[in-house]
């Protein structure tokens, strides 16, 4: 190993590379000068070289060789291999099963009514045959064929469909297509209608439209219609205006509303039948039996025995 020259104010002392801390032996055990123990008026040498950067080793990643095809073998094809890739990509993973409950196994399919579906045939309010009357001045009439009805021809006081009891109209529907309805909002005719519907104990006005479909109007403005539609609303509540998709539909809506009319107005009936006074169970008293007398033109005295036969006759009209 050579030696390495030292420069300082002692005697000049020779010190090996490997014992000096700054300098930088060689594998071959070369030295090499530092600024400590270079020679008297000579720069020290620097390195060019590039430290390696301090942490552990950096791992480094590298795509497998593929086995070299044997001598006379046909290569595969890229078909093949790619077959292969995904019938492994395909092995490797499995379905999960679908499961049996949730909220789309639940989902009913397509309700009765809509579009692609067909009406319910049940019976409205369980009805065995309703009897529609229809209004004389009606054109283009429904004809309830899907349903158990039977209908007759009437000049109505209001409305187009109606059940009657007794004589005496129950519950009626205005029926009105998209254009009549436009019509009879901006001439001012649906006030009068309404207000002759509001007469009746149940009415309704039935639409064969979309309430959309008034926002597509293009020979009036759509908020003219809409805001008129929200008048008569408020004027008359007790009368609901009804948006049904197609006429199929907005025939059945008036089937099941006059069917439910009339059942709700059988029960009341039912109720102020049950809900009348009862006769009371006491007997009743002298005095009410000889203010009875006198009233109906029996003659009673004040005291002593009511007769037989006025008691018979006060219980029978009792």
């Amino acid at each position: 190993m050579k030696p390495c020259r030292t420069t300082s104010s002692s005697p000049t002392t020779l010190r090996t590379a490997r014992d000096c801390p700054t300098c930088c032996a060689s594998p071959s055990g070369r030295t090499a000068s530092c600024s400590r123990h270079g020679r008297p008026g000579r720069a020290p040498e620097r390195s060019t070289a590039t430290a390696p950067p301090a942490g552990p080793p950096s791992r480094t990643w590298s795509r497998p060789s593929r086995p070299a095809p044997a001598s006379g073998a046909a290569p595969a094809s890229t078909s093949s291999s790619t077959g292969e890739r995904s019938s492994a990509r395909s092995s490797s993973w499995t379905r999960r099963p679908r499961p049996r409950g949730g909220l789309l196994a639940d989902r009913p399919h397509r309700q009765a009514g809509t579009p692609r579906g067909q009406s319910p045939h049940a019976r409205g309010s369980g009805i065995p045959t309703l009897e529609i009357v229809v209004d004389s001045h009606e054109r283009y009439a429904w004809t309830f064929d899907h349903q158990q009805v039977t209908t007759r021809r009437e000049g109505l006081p209001a409305g187009d469909y109606a059940v009657e009891v007794a004589g005496r109209v129950l519950a009626s529907v205005e029926r009105k297509s998209l254009v009549d309805l436009v019509s009879t909002l901006t001439t001012g005719k649906m006030r009068y209608l309404l207000a002759d519907l509001s007469s009746l104990p149940t009415a309704a006005v039935v639409i064969e439209d979309r309430y959309s479909a008034v926002f597509k109007l293009d020979r009036v403005r759509p908020a003219v219609v809409a805001d008129a539609l929200g008048e008569c609303q408020a004027r008359f509540p007790t009368v609901p205006i009804i948006f049904c998709e197609t006429r199929a539909l907005a025939q059945e809506w008036t089937y099941r509303f006059l069917a439910a009319a009339l059942a709700h107005a059988d029960e009341e009936t039912h109720v102020e039948t049950e809900a009348s006074p009862l006769t009371s169970a006491r007997a009743a008293s002298p005095g009410e039996v000889r203010k009875w007398a006198r009233e109906h033109g029996y003659a009673v005295s004040d005291r002593g025995r009511i007769p037989r036969e006025i008691r018979e006759a006060f219980e029978a009209g009792r």
